[in-house]
């Protein structure tokens, strides 16, 4: 029978209950045990199963085993391929399940703040991240192979961008990210790399309380740019190439050097010689991102798209 002190609550819970939350919740996801108590603690308003401990007073009862273990360093440096500048991720592997649930958190979210690019560029850049960790922590083709990495974060999972998403799925976008926080914060212990990340998914929370305004209906009209028309940005000058222009709201969908963009038709500018359209060529679909090994030996250098780029000592395109 357990005694006093172990059975001492705080803010409601004893520590018996909550042993008994993160049985239920290591079965139902699969996680460490360890991580079954932070997650319940969490749950319960604690910052994680120490800080329940240390509320409760009842440390002693309870081995520091229980509680997850810093490694040590707690960050590793990694590189892109072709690319000069190395960036850190922590020194932890996140299992093939959680990566995918969060990349279908995060499609989802991607797709219902298509059209609000405040929220949608920081989420963006947290898929991209967790897309080089991926890599960083499988580089075993047998762990994960080439066809479930590419499917992973950029593949297919059946979202549809939304141009004008209900008040329903504004506020989904906003459970969705918090789910991701979550499981980040459930299989990552705290480093600069993590808090980078929370940090970007904070800032794309903050921009969910604050949608554009719709703007005033119109039907289509000569105005409305026609796909492959050649355009710049006003702010930052750069090059792109209309995908399609949404005349209803004014939206615009560009492709430029770093891939898919949408602005509204004040940010941009046609340009005048539209023959330079024919000799636009986005760095995304030229510049190498990685490379793939195949078993008859020969080396495929491919885009940030994942498209085929080179193949090593043939040199075709």
């Amino acid at each position: 029978m357990l005694d006093g002190s172990m059975e001492r609550k705080a803010k409601g819970h004893t520590a018996s209950f909550l042993k008994r939350q993160a049985q239920q919740l290591k079965k139902q996801l699969g996680i460490a045990h360890y991580s079954a108590l932070d997650l319940a603690s969490k749950q319960a308003g604690f910052s994680n199963w120490k800080h329940f401990l240390n509320s409760s007073s009842a440390s002693a009862q309870y081995p520091q085993k229980l509680v997850r273990q810093v490694p040590s360093p707690d960050v590793l440096k990694y590189r892109i391929a072709f690319s000069t500048t190395s960036s850190k991720r922590p020194n932890a592997v996140m299992p093939l399940a959680a990566h995918l649930a969060i990349a279908k958190l995060l499609q989802e979210s991607l797709a219902i703040t298509a059209f609000h690019k405040r929220a949608n560029k920081p989420i963006g850049d947290v898929r991209a991240t967790l897309d080089d960790w991926l890599q960083n922590e499988y580089p075993n083709s047998k762990q994960l192979s080439d066809e479930e990495f590419h499917s992973m974060y950029y593949g297919h999972h059946g979202y549809v961008d939304e141009i004008n998403p209900s008040k329903k799925q504004k506020q989904k976008a906003s459970k969705l990210l918090e789910a991701v926080k979550e499981v980040l914060s459930l299989h990552y212990h705290d480093c600069q790399p993590v808090q980078r990340l929370l940090e970007k998914l904070d800032l794309a929370l903050e921009w969910t309380k604050l949608w554009p305004n719709p703007q005033k209906s119109r039907t289509r009209s000569a105005k409305v740019l026609s796909a492959g028309t050649l355009i710049r940005t006003k702010q930052g000058k750069q090059l792109a190439l209309v995908i399609e222009h949404y005349g209803y709201d004014d939206l615009v969908r560009c492709y430029c050097d770093s891939g898919n963009l949408v602005l509204s038709r004040s940010e941009l500018v046609v340009v005048r010689n539209q023959a330079e359209a024919q000799q636009f060529w986005p760095m995304r679909l030229y510049i190498p991102y990685g490379k793939w090994s195949c078993e008859d030996g020969s080396e495929v250098l491919f885009n940030r798209d994942y498209q085929p780029l080179w193949i090593k000592n043939q040199m075709v395109r």
